[in-house]
């Protein structure tokens, strides 16, 4: 099966028609993989069978046991250290060079702000006024204050590291600390064979795909060391120590606290598996539970505590609240309305194991393949083998149930069971190198353990070579430049506005007062720009009336399709329209004032002083407007008003009052930009 959905194109069957955006993306990003996958396997093929002909069996026989001899001569502990090190090593120069430091993805923008509230000793941010000015997608405004839709778990743990001002040392530490409780726990189920728990712990440390994510600030990393710090300390604990299982209690619990469906794949298949493949006595098995739900018990009453408190019930997420009953599990429409059916899963599942094939070594022949064709081949496999075989393969059948696929810097829905994915290709390829006959050849020329040895080996020089780097630096060029904003510097208390785009400045203000996320995307895509800009003054204005009139005119059941017509006001800022439709009065004068571009006020906001926050230094609110930005400038008559505007070189600071006019009254000579728009709208 692995063979199939990674060798054919099955992602093929996604339907844009049907599947909208994210099916098309997925479809034309895969198209790259598939080539990268099949033109890579033809090279490896291509150097495999030079390696056949130039080398025999001896040499690759001596070099093989030279290799062996290097992975088990060190101590465990330190080889695993050693490891880690270099992981988190590889993880702080990748972070710091290519993402300066910071989040560059809307997750990790909201829980990394989330972060600085309870790090400054504030459960959540404020709900008044001004919540319009700075709230962002994936976030809530709860009769209990504001928090991001995601568990707490990861939100949590990142508070240490924002006390003492280096919020970047998360993705490393955390790396650092799953590639050594990854090796830890490796050693242990594969005591008998030290080749491969050793060179799996090594290929985790140089894993691009592990370590980019890992590097993010996302919270997929804090689920894959504390998973892996579970597994460790569970291990220890069946060993006939059930103490330590207290240790695995708190770790499954903050991981389901971070991310529950990973965890729940991830740990069940530990919590399940391990009994069956190594049955022990009812008095250990019992005494082992009892440690872990202590461990468990405080952080799981803390989390339901938390839902409670923001989400009006134990068992509601924030995912509930944001974008609806149409968020779950399950093969039904998405929250935008694309169909995600038993074909689809298929597909994506295609799309996540292609990925991840390439994605995980950056090799130019897939990981996924070499392990499909170990399965296919292989003879029975040990309890330890099947066991790593169910920690990688049960999260991929879980994500099939669920709607959202990213593929941001890989699969990253799969990262979390990156770890299992590195040791299970490592047993793959050893174990593939070890069931071909020493002198086994085809012709009689063609030895075909050096052939398959080799071409691994040209394989990751390759990646390490080439193909890694260029991946890193892929991501520094197509990484949103906006992501890596700062703030201006500024010596006094000020409010920087900053210009974010036209469906911003819609979308903000009706979430601000209540209106679903998922709705709000509905309205945005689904209608003209300018009819939603009317509902969403009359809504958040309570004028009743007046919005359902609006509303009635309005197309609000979530289809796959967007409005089709649409018209740029700047790069990347895009509005949509309807047939003949001409922009006048308040309209008119939103779409002018995005002439010059603009920017998200996501990455910005967790660099600065928070709203409802003591502080003296600058304070990021987003431009709505000179009327709507008088009330926050009358909220804070202690700070100076600036405004932040898009500019040739990436953005400038300017004076408020000089900013506000060139924006919002411009001269006349700028309706040129609206009668260039009409005339492409006639067109």
């Amino acid at each position: 099966m692995l063979i199939v959905l990674v060798a054919l194109p099955v992602y093929r069957l996604l339907d844009p028609r049907e599947t909208g955006l994210a099916g098309e993306s997925t479809v034309r990003l895969l198209d790259i993989y598939y080539d990268i996958a099949w033109t890579g396997l033809a090279l490896i093929l291509l150097i495999s069978i030079l390696a056949s002909i130039a080398i025999g069996p001896d040499i690759f026989g001596r070099v093989s046991a030279a290799i062996r001899a290097s992975l088990v001569r060190p101590r465990t502990g330190l080889f695993v250290c050693a490891s880690a090190l270099l992981g988190g090593l590889l993880s702080a120069g990748f972070s710091l060079v290519v993402l300066d430091g910071k989040p560059n993805a809307l997750d990790a923008f909201a829980q990394v702000l989330q972060a600085r509230y309870w790090a400054a000793g504030m459960l959540a941010g404020p709900t008044d006024v001004s919540a319009a000015f700075w709230g962002i997608q994936n976030t809530l405004f709860t009769s209990s204050g504001w928090v991001s839709q995601y568990p707490p778990g990861h939100v949590a743990l990142l508070v240490p590291f924002l006390l003492i001002g280096v919020t970047w040392l998360h993705g490393p530490v955390f790396v650092f600390l799953t590639i050594a409780f990854t090796g830890l726990a490796a050693h242990r189920v594969l005591a008998d064979d030290l080749v491969i728990a050793r060179l799996g712990t090594g290929l985790l440390a140089i894993s691009p795909f592990f370590l980019f994510v890992g590097s993010s600030l996302m919270n997929h990393i804090t689920t894959a060391a504390l998973v892996a710090i579970g597994i460790y300390t569970l291990l220890r604990a069946w060993d006939g120590h059930p103490a330590w299982a207290v240790i695995t209690g708190v770790a499954f619990a903050l991981s389901i606290a971070t991310r529950p469906l990973s965890t729940l794949a991830l740990a069940g298949t530990w919590l399940i598996a391990l009994p069956l493949f190594w049955p022990a006595s009812v008095r250990r098995t019992l005494g082992v539970a009892a440690a872990g739900l202590a461990g468990a018990l405080p952080v799981i009453v803390a989390w339901l505590a938390y839902n409670k408190h923001f989400f009006g019930s134990p068992f509601r997420l924030g995912y509930h609240l944001t974008l609806g009953p149409s968020m779950g599990l399950g093969f039904h429409r998405d929250p935008w309305g694309n169909r995600y059916g038993a074909t689809e899963a298929l597909a994506y599942t295609s799309s996540d194991l292609t990925t991840l094939g390439v994605s995980l070594f950056e090799t130019p022949v897939s990981a996924v393949l070499v392990i499909g064709a170990f399965l296919a081949f292989a003879r029975l496999l040990t309890r330890a083998e099947w066991l790593i075989v169910l920690w990688a393969v049960i999260p991929v059948l879980a994500n099939s149930l669920y709607w959202h696929h990213g593929l941001y810097m890989g699969p990253r829905m799969l990262h979390e069971a990156a770890p299992a994915w590195v040791l299970l290709f490592t047993v793959a390829a050893v174990g593939l190198v070890r069931r071909i006959p020493r002198d086994a050849a085809f012709g009689g020329r063609y030895f075909l353990r050096p052939a398959f040895g080799v071409g691994m080996m040209a394989a990751f020089a390759i990646a390490v070579a080439y193909l890694a780097p260029q991946r890193a630096a892929s991501y520094r060029a197509t990484t949103s430049s906006d992501a890596r904003t700062t703030v201006p510097v500024i010596r006094q208390a000020s409010i920087i506005f900053v210009h974010d785009a036209w469906y911003a400045r819609i979308a903000m203000p009706l979430a601000a007062v209540g209106m679903r996320l998922d709705r709000i995307e509905t309205l945005i895509r689904q209608n003209p720009t300018c009819r939603v800009h009317r509902f969403a003054r009359a809504f958040v204005a309570g004028d009743s009336v007046v919005a359902s009139a609006l509303s009635a005119s309005l197309d609000t059941v979530p289809r796959a399709s967007d409005l089709p017509m649409t018209v740029a006001l700047a790069p990347g800022d895009n509005i949509r329209v309807a047939p003949g439709e001409r922009l006048t009065g308040e309209c008119r004068r939103q779409a002018l004032s995005d002439r010059f571009g603009t920017i998200d006020i996501s990455p910005l906001l967790w660099q600065a002083d928070l709203h409802g926050a003591p502080g003296n230094g600058p304070l990021i609110a987003r431009d709505l407007g000179p009327e709507r930005n008088a009330q926050l400038i009358a909220m804070h008559p202690e700070r100076t008003p600036y405004l932040y505007v898009a500019a040739d070189a990436g953005a400038r600071l300017v004076q408020y009052e000089h900013g506000i006019r060139a924006l919002w009254f411009p001269p006349d000579t700028t309706t040129l930009l609206l009668r260039r728009q009409e005339r492409a709208l006639d067109d």
